[in-house]
């Protein structure tokens, strides 16, 4: 019966942790070395901005988009958490997402 309370107890955290994740609090992430272009969601990202994943070039310390070239500039490599580094790319682009 404890481990059936334990087990129960754990998934009501996880669940309440992805809950926060989704609203972008972040309770705790490992901070780590991630390489952009690897990304999965970098096509993702691409389709928001509706340009080719060729038009993102790694080049820059910090996220921008140049609307005139349609240039999306990113860091080769950043040390944070994957939701760190997708918040300020959102941040940094969210004004050329179009609908």
């Amino acid at each position: 019966m404890l481990s059936s309370l334990t087990n129960k107890l754990q998934n009501i955290s996880e669940q309440q942790k992805a809950q926060l994740n989704a609203m972008g609090i972040v309770l705790y992430e490992p901070i780590t070395q991630i390489e952009l272009a690897g990304q999965p969601w970098l096509h993702n990202l691409c389709e928001l901005l509706k340009i080719p994943i060729e038009n993102c070039l790694f080049d820059s310390n910090t996220p921008s988009f140049d609307e005139a070239t349609q240039m999306l500039h990113l860091p080769a490599t950043s040390y944070a958490s994957e939701v760190e580094v997708k918040k300020l790319i959102w941040l940094n682009i969210r004004q050329y997402v179009r609908q």
